[in-house]
């Protein structure tokens, strides 16, 4: 941008009219243009022992004010120029100079009758120098000062945001005594300037970017502010903002991470530079000429520490004659250094013009003044034959090239960077022209600035970022992840906030939907009667326009398991299905149901049994598992060959005839069947008593134990045996015919019996005496 390193002003600061040169030993001079020289100008350097006088006034054409100003002044050790306010030594003394004090300065008279006495002495030892003042009538340019301030606690750079007002005031602007504001101009960097609003102005700017906004003052006498008051204005950059969401369709009650980053974005340019014609050295004239350039890039406050400081002082010249010219650079703080003081003779610069058309310049040759130069001065150089060339004019002209300064860089340490740097050329005699080209004032490359720029920041807070929105649950250490579970259907906002350390705030904005989640459901617990079968599942709430994925695991005897009717094979155990369900893009919103696929239960089966029941009664025949919900059927056939018949429908059967029977029993949701087969023998049931028996131990003897015949058909019946005296010698809850008593059990004689026999846990009871007999030994 234009003005962030060098702005260019080219101004021509002094008027032309015909002068001369006088020396100090003129006692009086009447005049309002030429030059007080010293009294050796025509050698350059004045002599020793030198003390002269001279009355300096006003030629009556102007202001009653006369002014001196010294283009070049370096005085020798112990030499001294005394100047009084007025046309004698008994006026009031303005000052006493030594050196370099008076260089680049003005002298100018108070007093009524507008005359300026200079006293100049020089001793007597060999260090001589040289001066020369510029003799002019009226007030000179005393300069405004221009200073900006504003309602901003930050100052260079002010941070602002695009858009946001900053009020600038020139208030505080200074101008030189008796002089008052003629006009202004703020600047403001953007294209945009005002000279309407004083002494504020308020202003915002449009568009990211560094700006430098100053301002121009010219007072009531045409003089204008040789500083540069630069405010620098950063306007903020819009930050790269991202905002994404986990899903951006979700379901009631699903859990969604939002993340917002804000990145800084770099604000950044490459200043240009602008610099402007060239400056006419007029013909047969005697006078200063200057013109000017505005540096506004540097840090302010930033001056010139070291020579090493500057590169170069440039000139593109021509001229007719070297030794009448003085050149000199100033420094926005008035410091100066005289580059070429006089000297050189009738050497030429360039391809000079010599004919008397003082507007038709020649062509300019490229010299330089640099700190660390080879060649010597102007002067210097002048006479060494290899830095002359012909300029094709058939004159010797210096060559183009670097060369010393006639006065010390060391002048000029201390010089601020920022504002007016001004080449100010002399032509001390009333003879020759020449032309400047093109001039600049090259700084050592690493003070410049390679680049203007700047990236706000944005702190890693919840106070520079943050959410807004509904259902938040939870969020980071930052703010700009949040965690939501929408618990309502609908579309909602959220608004993603940075504010950067401009104060400038930024959002972007993201919108999650939710919906009813689907409810699914499995169906009711289902047999499977070993043949394929379908399953049958729905979903409720189910969104129009959303696709749903369904799953049913374990998926093996399973077919078709992305459906709401997968197909069951080859089921050969009680499994539990898993049935899921969720919309196709929202695999965090997945819900389940379950279904019981179960193989019922056969009948029991039971294995042959033989049972044996007396004629006149019937057999229970019962099922082996009684459950109200199987139905029973009972077969008969006499001999297990022919066909059986149908005999009944109970979960018992009543059997009263020798033969096979079987029953089917069949559960009511499959239809599976069990057999269990019965045989039936009809026998005798009744009981012989017996009244006698002989426990020998004889295996001839058949009624060794006392038996009951037909006893065998009735399981734990009981007995109890008695002797003679009521005496209990036997007792048995499961008689088997099997009491054989030994002789000191129960010697011969008569006992006692209770036979209890079980039919169907229904006893009946027999009582008698019985005889025991032993054979003789």
């Amino acid at each position: 941008m234009k003005n962030l390193i060098l702005v260019f002003a080219a101004t021509i600061l002094s008027s032309i009219a015909v002068a001369q040169e006088y020396p100090v030993s003129n006692p009086s001079i009447t005049d309002c243009g030429g030059f007080l020289v010293d009294a050796g100008f025509s050698a350059s350097d004045y002599g020793p022992n030198e003390n002269f006088t001279s009355v300096i006034c006003h030629d009556g054409t102007d202001d009653p004010i006369v002014n001196l100003y010294f283009s070049f002044f370096e005085l020798g050790t112990g030499d001294e120029m005394s100047i009084y306010d007025g046309s004698s030594t008994a006026s009031p003394l303005i000052g006493t100079y030594i050196g370099m004090e008076l260089q680049a300065q003005d002298i100018t008279s108070t007093n009524g009758d507008g005359c300026l006495t200079v006293v100049f002495t020089s001793n007597g030892d060999a260090s001589v120098g040289s001066f020369g003042a510029e003799i002019s009538c009226g007030l000179p340019c005393a300069k405004p000062f221009s200073i900006i301030t504003t309602d901003e606690v930050e100052d260079n750079p002010i941070k602002v945001c695009v858009g946001e007002e900053i009020v600038f005031d020139g208030a505080a602007s200074t101008f030189a005594e008796g002089a008052i504001l003629g006009s202004f101009q703020w600047n403001f960097d953007d294209g945009l300037t005002d000279n309407a609003n004083w002494p504020n102005v308020t202003h915002s700017f449009a568009e990211p970017g560094a700006y430098v906004v100053q301002l121009y003052l010219i007072d009531d006498n045409d003089c204008a502010n040789a500083n540069l008051p630069d405010r620098v204005i950063f306007v903020s950059t819009t930050p790269e903002i991202t905002v994404a969401a986990d899903d951006y369709q979700v379901c009631i009650g699903q859990e969604v991470d939002i993340t917002g980053l804000a990145t800084p974005v770099m604000w950044s340019a490459l200043p240009d530079v602008d610099f402007g014609g060239g400056l006419y050295i007029p013909d047969d004239q005697s006078q200063c000429f200057s013109d000017v350039i505005l540096f506004g890039g540097f840090t302010p406050g930033e001056v010139i520490d070291d020579v090493s400081d500057f590169e170069y002082f440039f000139i593109n010249f021509e001229h007719t004659f070297m030794g009448d010219l003085v050149i000199s650079f100033i420094c926005p703080n008035g410091q100066s250094i005289a580059v070429h003081q006089q000297g050189g003779g009738g050497t030429h610069l360039g391809v000079s013009n010599e004919l008397d058309d003082q507007n038709l310049p020649g062509e300019g040759w490229d010299y330089y003044w640099s700190p660390d130069a080879v060649n010597g001065t102007w002067e210097e150089s002048s006479q060494d034959a290899n830095l002359l060339v012909d300029n094709g004019n058939f004159n010797m002209a210096l060559m183009s090239g670097f060369y010393q300064s006639s006065q010390s860089w060391d002048q000029l340490i201390g010089c601020p960077l920022n504002g007016e740097w001004t080449v100010e050329v002399c032509d001390m005699w009333g003879a020759d022209d020449g032309f400047i080209f093109d001039w600049s004032v090259q700084f050592a490359p690493e003070l410049y600035p390679d680049l203007i720029s700047f990236t706000p920041s944005i702190g890693q807070g919840c106070d520079s970022t943050f959410w807004a929105g509904s259902f938040i649950t939870q969020q980071d250490a930052g703010c700009d992840t949040i965690s939501i579970i929408p618990t309502a259907a609908g579309t909602f906002s959220y608004v993603y906030t940075a504010i950067d350390d401009f104060g400038c705030t930024y959002s972007a904005e993201i919108a999650v939907e939710a919906y009813p989640g689907p409810v699914p459901s499995a169906g009711a617990d289902v047999p499977y009667c070993l043949t394929e079968m379908d399953l049958e599942a729905s979903v409720g709430n189910e969104v129009q326009g959303i696709n749903y994925i369904y799953n049913w695991i374990p998926g093996g005897p399973i077919t078709g398991d992305n459906t709401l009717t997968p197909t069951i094979t080859n089921l050969n155990e009680d499994t539990e299905f898993i049935f899921s369900v969720y919309p196709q893009n929202d695999p965090q919103c997945l819900v389940v149901d379950t279904v019981l696929v179960y193989i019922p239960e056969p009948p029991a089966a039971g294995p042959l049994d033989s049972l044996q029941f007396c004629a006149g009664d019937d057999a229970l025949l019962t099922a082996p598992f009684q459950d109200n919900s199987y139905t029973y059927n009972w077969y008969y056939s006499l001999d297990d060959i022919e066909d059986y018949e149908w005999v009944g429908t109970s979960s018992t059967h009543a059997g009263s005839t020798t033969g096979y029977y079987y029953v089917e029993a069949a559960e009511s949701i499959c239809g599976f069947t069990s057999e269990t087969p019965f045989y039936l023998d009809v026998i005798s049931c009744n009981i012989v008593i017996p009244n006698v028996f002989s426990p020998n131990n004889d295996s001839q003897d058949l009624n060794n134990s006392l038996v009951f015949t037909g006893l065998e058909y009735f399981e734990k019946s009981t007995l109890r045996v008695y002797n003679r005296w009521g005496n209990l010698i036997y007792e048995s809850d499961n008689y088997k015919n099997n009491w054989t008593p030994a002789e000191e059990e129960a010697p011969e004689g008569t006992y006692f019996f209770i036979l209890g026999v079980n039919k169907n846990s229904n006893f009946e009871y027999y009582e008698g005496h019985l005889t025991l007999l032993r054979k003789a030994r």
